[in-house]
């Protein structure tokens, strides 16, 4: 994630939108049209229409929780929208800075300056729970719901990540028994 924090200075394209994702995500859908619909509002599908207008936003975050320590909406950088913005440009410096003394800490540091009065306000936003959940949602609580509830929030899910839950063998455990773990590497069963 650091790497990722690293726009200013590097002659970067003035159009740039950055579209980051852990590693424990599963993308069913393609994400961008949603994306784009976020950023630039709906019947953007022009390219060159969309690159000429400014986004709505500066960020956008998958949210984690709602009232987490304070945090109404308490964000998730497993999946992250980034427009290059002035206001982006300075958040990443400062984030990047910040992430270089504790760099465990990066969900708590990133939902700390998008809301520090020390920084340039950052236009913010989270991205649909329903289309982009948190493993909490889509494993956990939308299972305990079941029935039509359940089938109708995963029909439309378009990146599912595999949080609140630690290490690599549960993770895919958990990939697994939802269908969603595919490895052409392993033998068939």
């Amino acid at each position: 994630l650091n790497l990722m924090c690293s726009l200013e200075g590097g002659g970067v394209d003035d159009d740039l939108i950055i579209v980051y994702s852990d590693v424990d995500t599963v993308w069913l859908k393609d994400p961008f049209p949603y994306i784009q619909t976020e950023l630039f509002g709906p019947n953007t599908n022009n390219n060159d229409t969309q690159m000429q207008q400014h986004p709505n936003y500066d960020i956008l975050a998958a949210v984690d929780d709602h009232d987490y320590e304070g945090i109404s909406t308490y964000y998730c950088t497993g999946n992250l929208v980034i427009a290059q913005t002035p206001a982006t440009i300075v958040f990443l410096s400062h984030w990047e800075k910040e992430l270089q003394s504790n760099p465990q800490l990066n969900q708590p540091i990133f939902n700390t300056l998008l809301r520090s009065p020390k920084l340039p306000e950052i236009r913010h936003g989270g991205l649909g729970e329903t289309e982009f959940p948190p493993g909490r949602l889509y494993f956990d609580e939308w299972m305990k719901e079941g029935g039509e509830s359940e089938r109708r929030k995963k029909k439309e899910t378009i990146v599912v990540h595999n949080n609140y839950i630690i290490g690599r063998d549960a993770k895919k455990k958990r990939f697994q028994e939802q269908g969603l773990w595919i490895n052409n590497d392993e033998p068939k069963q």
